[in-house]
């Protein structure tokens, strides 16, 4: 019997907390790091193993892909080592604290959905997991591509070192958002490997633009966002020209919204 099948079980009753406490341990650990920024690696080395342990009791121990439960850390291992990168560089307490805020709640709609679908199969919700994975990337992708154009600026860090964090944080993101849409094959692989090029090239120019980094990072959101909506729905055959002129809309407006009240340096 798999474990979808089983809607009841002493699992089924162990993990049921365990979306909430997943939550609850992330927010108290992050605003232990705003209030001593020296906690900040012991903190990101801890939260990736936790969610490791959350997901592996989540999903069972009888799993036939036995790479599954790493696959579905990505999403919030990204989330969270991305926003604590980010918040060393705001300088705004409760904006500071609204993040942490954020991320807790997001976490907890990431694991309700994936013990649903894997418990409680009956009551999820079709492409639920999907949505929220989808969500769940682009708020890392912000966090990871502002605190990346940041520290790469105040550090004065090498710009092949900046490209080589770029590559990474943007090939795991691209990869698990393709993963968990199940677009599989060299095709997709392809189609990873020259999107994450293009992340990394956006980052480089957006570099030389004289914009604060929030804004420069929400500008690399907007593309990435609007290029994979559109990718994937053509991957699942439901890309139209009415989808496509909609997006374009979209990330045109949000992309003059940010120029418009853009923070220049």
């Amino acid at each position: 019997m798999s474990n979808s099948e089983q809607s009841v079980s002493p699992v089924t009753r162990r993990v049921r907390l365990a979306p909430v406490a997943a939550a609850i341990v992330t927010l108290f650990l992050f605003e232990l790091t705003l209030r001593g920024a020296q906690r900040v690696v012991s903190v990101a080395v801890f939260l990736p193993v936790f969610y490791l342990v959350v997901i592996s009791l989540v999903l069972g121990y009888g799993l036939k892909t036995r790479l599954a439960r790493f696959k579905f850390l990505i999403a919030p291992a990204l989330l969270s080592e991305s926003a604590l990168a980010f918040l060393l560089l705001v300088e705004v307490p409760a904006v500071s604290h609204a993040i942490a805020f954020i991320v807790a709640i997001v976490l907890i709609f990431f694991f309700e959905s994936l013990m649903t679908y894997i418990w409680r199969h009956s009551e999820y919700e079709s492409f639920s997991l999907e949505n929220l994975s989808g969500y769940t990337l682009t708020l890392a992708t912000f966090f990871g591509s502002a605190a990346i154009l940041g520290f790469s600026i105040l550090l004065d860090i090498p710009w092949w070192a900046m490209l080589l964090g770029m590559i990474a944080f943007a090939f795991l993101i691209d990869y698990k958002l393709f993963w968990v849409s199940k677009i599989t094959g060299r095709k997709a692989l392809l189609t990873i490997a020259a999107l994450t090029l293009l992340q990394a090239e956006l980052i480089s120019v957006l570099r030389t633009v004289p914009l604060h980094f929030m804004t420069s990072g929400a500008i690399a959101t907007v593309i990435w966002y609007v290029s994979v909506i559109l990718l994937r729905a053509s991957y699942h055959g439901l890309l139209t020209r009415k989808m496509i002129l909609r997006h374009l809309a979209l990330g045109v407006g949000l992309l003059a919204l940010l120029l418009a009240t853009a923070r220049w340096i």
